[in-house]
């Protein structure tokens, strides 16, 4: 009885298990999930980074002359034209140099008519000198005059040659003296118009740094004067960025408050890397009608690529270890990876361009991180 009744609890434990066995695996719950179609964004491929705004004109106005300063003409902030007088150095000194060379040239112009005169006269006398003898030498050979008379009336035309060479040699050192009188003059001259300091454009004077009375070595600076009507933004950025900026191609963002006031193109690139700091300046000439100020710095981007290109919120991008970055998508209620190469973000969304060829696509933007491949999907409708 007892084998019976163990033969009957095992039969009936290897029917309760066959039972169970037989019972069907519970269905998966579907995902609810958000959706959305790839959209078209504008990307920027640079860098963001700050820039200062600075005049194209900008100069430092220096003495050109050793001397003190007897008139300065503008103070900070004066507007002023191209040729404007702003300072005089050392006028009175020049001007009384000036007249002293001026009267030396004079002097020097009348001691070449006097010498001029003076040739004139030995040339008269050396031509009566030359008869007299040409005359003796016809009588001496016909012993009508001695030998005295025809050496006397020599003497006398070699002493008028001789003469007139000296004369001649003193009118060629006066007008020498000429030469270097004038050519003192013109130094003089020079000078004084030095003395005389104009605006060399349209500007406005941003510093004074000498005043009256104070002297000053030629190169001394003495005013400082920039152009507010033509402006530049200068950027520094390191090196490793130099292969990737080129003038006229390569443009930059300028932004305030995030606000995109101007997109410019890159007008000069320093040739060189500083070596000690590892970066360079490139520059960019800004739009003549912004109230663009002067020592501003602004928020700058380096565009070195721009394109239009489709793109999902960054967020849909997953990054399986098998299957590298992907977007899954809801196709007949199934989730469906799909491989993409991401690019740029900004904005919150990056560009994945293989999404171009399922432009209607239906990207999965919410509950992705709870879907895998062939995942049932429930689309949440608004």
């Amino acid at each position: 009885m007892k084998h019976l009744a163990l033969l009957s609890s095992v039969l009936a434990a290897a029917l309760l298990i066959g039972g169970c066995s037989k019972k069907k695996s519970p269905a998966v719950e579907a995902v609810t999930v958000a959706v959305a179609q790839p959209e078209i964004h504008k990307f920027r491929d640079g860098i963001r980074t700050q820039g200062l705004i600075v005049p194209i004109h900008r100069a430092t106005v220096s003495a050109n002359i050793p001397g003190k300063i007897e008139e300065l003409s503008v103070k900070e902030g004066d507007q002023v034209k191209a040729g404007d007088v702003l300072f005089r150095s050392d006028r009175k000194n020049l001007e009384n140099a000036r007249i002293l060379a001026a009267e030396a040239v004079k002097v020097a112009q009348e001691r070449v008519k006097t010498r001029e005169a003076d040739v004139a006269n030995a040339q008269l006398a050396y031509d009566k000198a030359k008869l007299d003898y040409d005359r003796s030498e016809k009588l001496f050979r016909s012993q009508a005059v001695s030998a005295t008379a025809r050496e006397a009336t020599e003497l006398k035309y070699k002493q008028a040659k001789l003469a007139i060479e000296q004369a001649r040699a003193a009118q060629a050192t006066a007008l020498a003296e000429v030469g270097f009188t004038s050519a003192a003059l013109a130094i003089a001259e020079k000078k004084l118009a030095d003395s005389i300091v104009t605006a060399p454009y349209d500007g406005v004077i941003t510093a004074k740094l000498r005043n009256v009375d104070e002297f000053c070595d030629a190169g001394t600076p003495v005013v400082k004067i920039e152009d507010p009507r033509a402006m530049r933004v200068e950027v520094v950025l390191s090196a490793v960025h130099f292969q990737q900026v080129s003038p006229g191609k390569t443009h930059v963002a300028i932004n305030f408050g995030g606000k995109e006031l101007a997109k410019i193109p890159v007008t000069q690139v320093n040739g060189a890397i500083d070596a000690a700091s590892r970066t360079f300046v490139l520059k960019a000439d800004l739009p003549a009608d912004g109230n663009w100020v002067s020592g501003l710095l602004c928020d700058v981007t380096v565009i070195f690529d721009e394109r239009e290109s489709f793109c999902v919120p960054e967020n849909a991008v997953l990054f399986r270890a098998k299957n590298g970055f992907q977007v899954f998508l809801a196709v007949d209620g199934k989730a469906k990876g799909f491989a993409v190469t991401p690019g740029v973000t900004a904005q919150g969304f990056t560009e994945t361009p293989e999404l171009g060829n399922l432009p209607a696509a239906q990207v999965i933007v919410s509950g992705q991180y709870f879907v895998n491949e062939e995942t049932p999907v429930k689309i949440l409708t608004k």
